[in-house]
């Protein structure tokens, strides 16, 4: 399609038009390459602190899940002789 100037406007409209994010159709899909990598970075002090938590987290409900699970002669033979009634 050329114009009355004599530009060609289906490579112009080409060049302009992007693929659309399908969640975001303003931003363009794929997304641009971050321009550092994190892989020389080291880890933050929330990622550290997130991880304990997640981490400290599972070893809670695992020991619930002993404590809730268990008879109490088995938890008297591991030496586990203090716990909360049920």
């Amino acid at each position: 399609m050329v114009n009355q100037i004599g530009v060609d406007l289906s490579t112009k409209i080409k060049e302009e038009v992007q693929p659309q994010s399908p969640l975001d159709p303003i931003s363009p899909w794929p997304p641009p390459l971050p321009l550092e990598t994190a892989k020389d970075e080291e880890l933050s002090s929330k990622e550290i602190y997130g991880l304990i938590a997640v981490l400290g987290t599972y070893l809670a409900f695992g020991i619930y899940l002993i404590w809730a699970l268990c008879p109490p002669t088995w938890l008297d033979a591991i030496g586990w002789t203090w716990y909360p009634s049920r």
